[in-house]
C-alpha cells in the first residue's frame, strides 16, 4: 500500500513499531514514511467525530489540497 492508517493510543510508537517489524522495511509506505497514526478512537468507533476522521485522513492522504 501507499499509505498505511494505525489505530493507537501512542502515534510516535506505532509508526516506528512498524518500520522495526521484519519485513515492513519492504512495504511501500513504510519505506516512503506514510505510515498515518492516528488515536485509536478516531478509528475504531465512529461516531460524533467522523468528520474530524475523514478530514485528517484526506489530510494525510492529499497534503497538498489542504496548505
Amino acid at each position: 500500500p501507499d499509505i498505511i492508517v494505525v489505530g493507537s493510543r501512542n502515534e510516535t510508537a506505532a509508526s516506528a513499531g512498524l518500520q522495526n517489524l521484519a519485513g515492513w522495511q519492504d512495504v511501500p509506505a513504510v519505506k516512503a514514511g506514510r505510515v498515518v497514526a492516528m488515536p485509536s478512537n478516531m478509528i475504531c468507533h465512529p461516531g460524533i467525530r467522523l468528520a474530524e476522521t475523514i478530514e485528517r485522513l484526506a489530510q494525510e492522504c492529499h497534503p497538498a489540497l489542504f496548505r
